[in-house]
This record gives structure tokens, sequence and C-alpha cells, in this order.
């Protein structure tokens, strides 16, 4: 610990005994938990964020998609709006939040794409909306216990493991670090790719001081650049791009930026930024015919219709979860926890 993180630590015992109380109530039952006629698919961490829950729940809508049909289900953080919601093509970040219309934007033809505080509430709105769905993955709902998952996925960042952290304000951790048993699966993201046998070997030992589920090792993987409007490309290819980036560690899409293009400006926000005019105006500035656009697909769904920046060579990097190893097995386990539902009456929403 740095001499902070000891001055906030009274403050961290605290936030722990409040978690450890509300988990307690759960584990006894005495808070209930709603188990629906559904697979459901919990996809979490036990930090504040950056595990890349977004890429591991469109590698699951992915894999999945075509053998069950799927939804996923936010919160939508950031959005303008309150209650359920299913993503439509009237929709917008604004309305959703930037990752359930990330979601769409990628499975929105083949999945149903909805927001909503309440899980509990949500999941029979959805199955309201699409009675053939077979599953639901929950995004980043490791904490929020009301739904019984029927499988539990917790990522981890390689470079700051749950197990080296520690809980709010003195880290970064929701709730404490024996919160990882509940987990069916550990996947340990953004791993390099040098990362050998004795390194997991030690990570695995690390883990199981908290948690007995098997533990995965992922990367990602920066995709080719797209153009926010591909009938609209200037012709004249940028010989240098300005950065934007509104995500959690935005150190990380920086520094691939930096090494695969030439930077002239970054600009960098907090998770799920809404763009101000102020905001925009300062970005729009630093464009020319010579220098473009990079961004992330989070922040893309956000930037795409800004007026101001048409015109201009604008483009956002998509990522990819790519696991080092043992996917199929990982993949085996995921199909393994699933079940078939026969769904012959709809389910209405119900107030509680």
């Amino acid at each position: 610990m740095v001499w902070w993180q000891v001055i906030l630590f009274p403050f961290a015992i605290l936030y722990n005994l409040v978690t450890r109380f509300r988990n307690h109530l759960f584990n006894i039952g005495y808070t209930r938990a709603f188990d629906f006629e559904v697979n459901t698919i919990v996809v979490g961490n036990l930090s504040v964020g950056g595990t890349g829950k977004s890429p591991m729940v469109s590698y699951l809508l992915e894999k999945l998609q075509h053998e069950y049909p799927a939804a996923t289900l936010s919160r939508g953080y950031g959005r303008k709006s309150r209650g359920f919601l299913v993503a439509s093509e009237e929709s917008s970040a604004r309305d959703i939040g930037d990752e359930p219309y990330m979601f769409y934007q990628r499975h929105g033809n083949q999945a149903t794409i909805a927001a909503g505080e309440d899980r509990a509430y949500a999941i029979p709105g959805i199955l309201y909306e699409a009675p053939a769905t077979q599953l639901i993955l929950l995004d980043d709902a490791f904490q929020h216990r009301t739904v019984k998952a029927g499988l539990n996925v917790l990522l981890t960042r390689y470079d700051r493991p749950f197990y080296d952290d520690y809980l709010l304000p003195s880290g970064q951790l929701r709730e404490s670090r024996t919160g990882a048993k509940r987990a069916d699966l550990i996947v340990m993201t953004k791993c390099p790719d040098d990362l050998d046998n004795d390194g997991k070997d030690r990570i695995i030992s690390n883990i199981r001081t908290y948690a007995d589920a098997p533990v995965y090792f992922t990367k990602v993987a920066y995709q080719a650049a797209v153009a926010f409007d591909e009938s609209a490309v200037p012709e004249v290819t940028p010989k240098s791009f300005v950065v934007v980036a509104g995500i959690a560690h935005n150190a990380d899409f920086v520094a691939y930026c930096q090494e695969a293009y030439s930077i002239k400006e970054v600009f960098t926000f907090p998770d799920h930024h809404n763009y101000t005019e102020k905001d925009l105006i300062r970005i729009a500035d630093a464009l020319n015919p010579q220098t473009g656009l990079l961004t992330t697909e989070k922040d893309w769904v956000k930037l795409k219709t800004v007026k101001g920046l048409q015109g201009f060579a604008c483009y956002y990097v998509p990522i990819k979860t790519v696991f080092l190893d043992e996917e199929s097995q990982f993949l085996e386990e995921v199909k393994n926890s699933l079940k078939e539902y026969p769904h012959e009456t709809v389910v209405q929403p119900q107030d509680h």
C-alpha cells in the first residue's frame, strides 16, 4: 500500500462490513434471489471497471447466439432514460447507454439488446418482448445478486488482479476478494502475448487462495480501424490522427494508437462520458484534411452522428477477446451450463 491507501483504509474496512453483510443476507436466503426459466450468464468483476466485460459479452454472443436465441441485459450507464428498454432502430446511446447501444450495433440483427437497472424486473420484460429467448447475458452483474445466475464468469485484469487489489476507496474492489468464490469460471484478461506456463501457474496459485473455479487467459486484439461512415470516407488519407477515448483505463487504447499510428493529440475522458458541446468543439478544432480521428467503439456510438465531425476522416477501432489457449475447454464449460427451456407461454413483466 502507498500512503494514501493507508489513510483511506479505515473507510475500506467500513465498506467491507457493509458489502459482507449484504452478501450474507443473500447467502442465508434472507434477501431473495429470483430464479428464471431461462439461461442466465453473468459477466462481471470485483473491481470498478476496465476488465473487458463488453468484449467478453460480445464474444459469448458471437459463439452462442446461433444455437440459443439470445439477449443481453445491461444497466445502461450514462443514459438519459430510466427503467426497462429494448433497443430498436430508433434507439441511441443516450436512450439505452453506450454499451447496450454498442451491442445493438454489433448484434442487433441476431439478438435482443436491453437495458434495465432492475435485472429481476427486466428479465421478465425480455421474455415478454422476445418469448423465444433461451439465453440472457447479464453485463456487469456480479454484485447484482437479485437474479440467481446459471453461470458466473468473473473477469480480472492481468496488470491489476483482484488478489493484489484493495477495497474502495483504498483500491478498486467493489467487494472483498473472497467474493471470487461465487465465480464458476475466472478469466484473466488483457494478458501479454508472451505469458508462459510458469506465469499462468503463479496467477492460478494466487487465485486459489480465494476461489477454486477454472482459470482462463485472454488478451485484447485490436482490429483494423473502421470508418464512421463508409459511404463518406474522405479521398485524402490522413497523415496523423487525434485520439479520443472515454473508457476505463484509457491508457491501454492510447498506447495502442501511439504504436500503430502517428498521433497528433490525445483527448481522454472518464468512462461512459457524455460529450458536451465544449468537448466536441475542442475535438473538431484539432481535425483537418491531414489529421483524422481515432476513437473506441464505445465512444463511436456517441460520436458517429455529431455534425461537427462530418467531413473529416473519423474511425473507430473495434476490439475482440482472444484466448491464449484452452478456448474450446472454456466454451465447453459454458455450454455445459446451459439448459433447454420450453417457452410455451408469454411471461408478463411483474411489478415488485
